[in-house]
């Protein structure tokens, strides 16, 4: 009985996993998982042998225990073979899994007796010879109408197929006729329509029991990401019994010509899932598929694609981003926003002049603004509802409008201030200044004082005849001095 315990042991260590689905997940999990793997593996290559060989200790043991422990046992052993049979049969490649999944990751349905398209593709194959595969869908709310052959398989292989409409299953089988070489590279496997034959809120098209078979005979390892249907509109993603995907990008903001990295994290009860196919589903603001792209989680369970908005203008608007993972056996869903502007969001530009500059006291001097920029919110024009002018001699002002006047009662350098707001914008003011010079008043070469000016100004001005006798005898006086200076 040791010696059997030791045998079963050692073949577990020794097994391969068919895909690396559960063993990523960490913890009490990853080993629960591991070891579903592992035990799938004894059953599905060794078969009655294998289950013989798990078995033997418990037979040994006898008594009520034992037979408890076997009927746990076998219990777990269907559990793996189910599951692992779910999933995908595969040896792991030098290079790593393919990836088959279904596109587009994402389809609205608007309308009950709409035909949709689903294809079923393969990348980064290496060698393939044959592929089965089986697409499930819900029978009550979709039938399978078409299905033909993709193009990754030449025209000359077999290709045979077989809906069963009671059970939901539409199996295809395609294999090369000539042995060798195999097919590398990505490419559509096969197409799919379906029809829309009732309303719901939201439904699965996932793929089983995948079996891709090298030009060897060895088996290739792959993952999987199957269609996810929404009708109407997208829906909010539920917890589906622990299973999580969360979508996000960097920014909440793009502009046209952006590079845009989105991203998914994958979590089973809060453990970050590795090597699991992501599928996007990007659509632009106008509601149109733009980009259906794929990618794998890394150690921590997220998983990132790039893709780059248009230039053209049609770009800007809400854009929604849809991940999609199938995590055993039930499709998971999450849905973000972010919007794309033709350019940022940006404040004001405040600009203005000051004329004439340099200037003299006690004269007026025009100050526009109407050079200063609106705001963009990122959707509309911000425009400046209001002026605020700091003149720098101690007064300041507000105007709704570009245009002010101010007159400087001292000579000297002044520094004016002007602040715009745009209260849509964001940032919402902006501000900028300029010098302005002010000179004293010059008469006949002369300054004149200040006080000089003020006292002139008060003084009233002479009557009509007062100013004729002057004048005549301004004229006098010169007419004398120019005729004394000639003799």
């Amino acid at each position: 009985m040791a010696r059997a315990r030791t045998k079963f042991y050692k073949e577990l260590n020794q097994g391969k996993s068919y895909c690396n689905w559960g063993k990523e997940i960490g913890g009490t999990h990853a080993f629960l998982f591991d070891l579903v793997n592992r035990v799938g593996k004894i059953l599905t290559k060794k078969s009655v042998r294998g289950l013989t060989r798990i078995m033997l200790p418990f037979r040994k043991s006898g008594g009520k225990l034992g037979r408890v422990a076997g009927t746990v046992m076998v219990a777990l052993l269907l559990f793996a073979y189910v599951y692992r049979s779910s999933i995908c049969f595969g040896q792991s490649s030098p290079t790593g899994p393919a990836y088959v999944f279904l596109t587009p990751a994402v389809h609205t349905v608007q309308r009950i007796g709409e035909n949709f398209l689903v294809e079923a593709k393969v990348e980064d194959i290496i060698e393939l010879q044959s592929c089965v595969f089986t697409i499930a869908y819900n029978t009550s709310l979709l039938n399978a109408t078409h299905i033909a052959r993709g193009n990754f398989f030449p025209q000359n292989a077999t290709f045979n197929f077989e809906i069963n409409e009671t059970a939901g299953l539409v199996t295809i089988n395609m294999s090369l006729l000539n042995p060798s070489p195999g097919l590398t590279g990505n490419g559509t496997l096969a197409n799919v329509t379906f029809e829309v034959s009732t309303r719901a809120v939201e439904s699965e098209i996932g793929l089983r029991t995948i079996r891709l078979t090298a030009s060897g005979g060895e088996s290739i390892e792959c993952l999987l990401g199957g269609v996810l249907l929404f009708w109407w509109a997208l829906d909010a993603d539920p917890d589906e019994m622990g299973r999580q995907i969360d979508a996000y990008t960097e920014v909440g903001y793009f502009v046209r010509g952006d590079i845009v990295h989105l991203f998914a994290n994958v979590t089973y009860n809060r453990w970050p899932v590795q090597s699991q196919l992501v599928g996007f589903q990007v659509q632009n603001g106008l509601g149109e598929n733009y980009a259906t792209l794929v990618a794998v989680t890394n150690e921590d369970g997220t998983a990132e694609v790039i893709f780059t908005i248009p230039q053209s203008y049609s770009s800007a608007g809400i854009w929604t981003a849809i991940g999609t993972a199938q995590l055993a056996d039930r499709v998971i869903w999450d849905i973000v926003t972010f919007t794309v502007m033709s350019h940022l969001p940006h404040g004001p530009k405040a600009d203005f002049t000051g004329s004439p500059n340099p200037t003299y006291r006690l004269t007026n001097v025009q100050f526009d603004a109407s050079t200063s920029l609106p705001g963009w919110n990122g959707t509309n024009i911000a425009p400046i509802t209001e002026y605020f002018w700091d003149f720098g001699d101690g007064n300041t002002t507000t105007t709704f409008t570009p245009f002010v006047n101010h007159t400087y009662q001292e000579p000297g350098i002044y520094y004016v201030t002007l602040t715009v707001y745009a209260p849509d914008a964001t940032p919402q003011t902006d501000s900028t200044t300029r010098r302005i010079t002010v000179l004293p008043l010059v008469v006949g070469g002369y300054t004149i004082a200040p006080e000089v000016v003020r006292e002139s100004a008060q003084v009233a001005a002479p009557s009509l005849p007062e100013f004729a006798s002057l004048t005549i005898s301004l004229v006098l006086a010169g007419w004398k001095l120019r005729k004394k200076t000639w003799t």
